[in-house]
């Protein structure tokens, strides 16, 4: 597939100029040589041959088009005051709060003190596709989280990241819990860039519990594509919630590998595309090891002539008995013009489990509008009050409250229509 190209900022001899440019160990910069020679032999993305991407056109997008970041620092959001935080603008870090004894860096300079066995892309190798490929090649700043045995944090840590209107951003994050610690991450893309592509890997250690949030609010305009992968080590559990908000054509995919005996994943989702916003999201709760669970809600809302394909996946290993295994979608329909495509899958390959999958896709009903008519409030009242129940509650207060400042501004009503406690 032919992808639009105005100009090439990722031929060869600016790829050598990047890496000449970067102060790194010899290991990292002989994995992203390997990186761009895959990127450059891998065909783009195809709807054509490529199930994944069947529902998702990029085509249009004029990748290579979109230079790397400048040197621009100006901040346009507050830092986030409910707990620690990084706050990047480009790929520079502009501000930081943040706690004694955890190892919370930025990847750019590299740090003398941080082990490449972090960023080896074990769980997103660049052989995975063309986009990871590239990431894997030119990213250039990012952020190492990692947790030692048995410390619990007291406060959420936010990664504040806002994109450079019109350059091509590529974030890396890994987050690393040892064993029984326990924390909350929070990661949220914000700005206009032209284009962002992002990589987040997640280890958890026996006994490992994880909070993590991915909440995206980038501008109308820009293009975006987050992979995330979690590995689940025993009795570790993960709670993870996305938040999709903002941009031209998103896609996100995450995968939960639950690798050993006693592992737990709670997946949870809200979106909300407008407008001709675009929205794709694909999730794996790959299952391997026995007696492990796995939850997923998924829930969109589609207005005007926007599209939202949501697309998930149950896999549970020949050996992986006493599974149980959960994945819902819905979908309200807020016009005759939008669309929503659900397709849940199952591949299971024993018997000794309790897996099922649904979905639901409809407006809102009639009667539901009528009742709450019916005790004074207006039509547009009755629905944005019904919308705003439709979704779920996001446990924190920093993603919950952006969220609710994304649907006041998306369906146009007064502040004072929500509820803020």
């Amino acid at each position: 597939m032919k992808i639009q190209t105005e100009k090439n900022f990722y031929t060869r001899e600016c790829f050598q100029e990047f890496l000449k440019a970067r102060k790194e160990p010899e290991g990292i910069k002989k994995r992203r040589q390997e990186s761009f020679e895959i990127f450059c032999n891998l065909p783009w993305p195809d709807p054509n041959t490529m199930e994944e991407w069947r529902r998702t056109s990029i085509a249009h997008i004029p990748f290579l088009s979109y230079p790397l970041p400048s040197a621009s620092k100006t901040a346009s959001l507050s830092s986030p005051k409910e707990g620690y935080y990084l706050h990047f603008v480009g790929v520079h870090l502009v501000d930081q709060n943040l706690p004694d004894g955890v190892v919370c860096t930025p990847l750019s300079p590299f740090p003398s003190s941080v082990s490449e066995e972090f960023f080896t892309g074990r769980l997103i190798p660049p052989k995975r596709g063309k986009l990871e490929a590239w990431h894997s090649a030119f990213w250039q700043q990012g952020v190492l989280f990692s947790l030692p045995k048995g410390v619990q944090l007291d406060r959420p840590v936010y990664v504040l990241w806002e994109g450079e209107e019109g350059a091509a951003l590529f974030p890396y994050l890994v987050v690393h819990l040892e064993e029984g610690s326990q924390a909350s991450f929070c990661l949220h893309a914000s700005g206009s860039p032209g284009l962002w592509l992002s990589r987040c890997e997640v280890f958890l250690s026996k006994g490992a519990r994880l909070s993590l949030y991915e909440l995206q609010t980038l501008g109308e305009s820009s293009y975006g594509f987050f992979h995330t992968t979690c590995e689940m080590k025993r009795d570790s559990c993960l709670h993870t919630s996305t938040a999709q908000c903002g941009g031209a054509l998103v896609k996100t995919r995450f995968e939960g590998i639950l690798a050993e005996k006693g592992s737990e994943i709670e997946l949870f989702g809200a979106y909300f595309p407008v407008k001709r916003q675009k929205f794709t999201l694909v999730t794996l709760q790959h299952h391997k090891a026995s007696h492990t669970q796995s939850n997923l809600l998924y829930k969109g809302a589609v207005r005007d002539r926007a599209y939202a394909v949501y697309q998930g996946e149950i896999d549970v290993e020949e050996e992986a008995t006493s599974v149980n295994a959960y994945q819902k979608n819905d979908n309200l329909l807020l016009s005759d013009d939008a669309r929503a495509d659900s397709i849940p899958a199952l591949e299971i390959k024993n018997n000794e489990l309790t897996c099922s999958h649904g979905a639901t896709l409809s407006k809102i009903p009639e009667d539901q509008i009528f009742y709450l008519m019916s005790r004074g409030l207006s039509e547009e009242e009755a629905k944005a009050l019904i919308l705003e129940g439709f979704f779920p509650v996001f446990s924190d207060p920093y993603v919950e409250r952006v969220w609710k400042e994304e649907y006041v501004r998306k369906m146009g009503i007064p502040r004072d229509w929500v509820d803020w406690s």
